[in-house]
């Protein structure tokens, strides 16, 4: 998936059970970074509509970066939710629930028009 901004880029974590990291050019080589982390204290807690402005890393290293999505659920539900909005419009990444015990990655090209 590429996703394409001008001015904004908010990465917008809706739903993240039970554990979820956001990294910016992983493994690459290049300038990277952790961009989120969340991990529930057990109770099925979720994050509170988490944001996060991904410009300044991404300014960082050019204006644009390979996102890396980790999400793992160990019991319960497992809902993943995951948007980027760009200069106002919205972009789902991910939007699904994963099985008890199991883990997923998914990643997003993101480039600087």
């Amino acid at each position: 998936m590429m996703i394409k901004y001008q001015n904004k880029c908010i990465l917008s974590v809706k739903k993240a059970d039970n554990l979820m990291n956001v990294y910016l050019n992983a493994d690459s080589g290049e300038a990277n970074g952790t961009l989120f982390g969340y991990s529930t204290n057990g109770l099925g807690a979720a994050p509170p509509n988490a944001t996060v402005d991904l410009v300044p890393a991404l300014q960082g290293v050019g204006g644009s970066g390979k996102l890396s999505i980790i999400g793992a659920n160990f019991s319960g539900g497992g809902s993943m939710e995951v948007e980027i909005v760009t200069d106002g419009t919205s972009h789902q990444v991910v939007n699904e629930n994963l099985g008890v015990f199991t883990s997923k990655m998914w990643s997003v090209d993101i480039q600087k028009n």
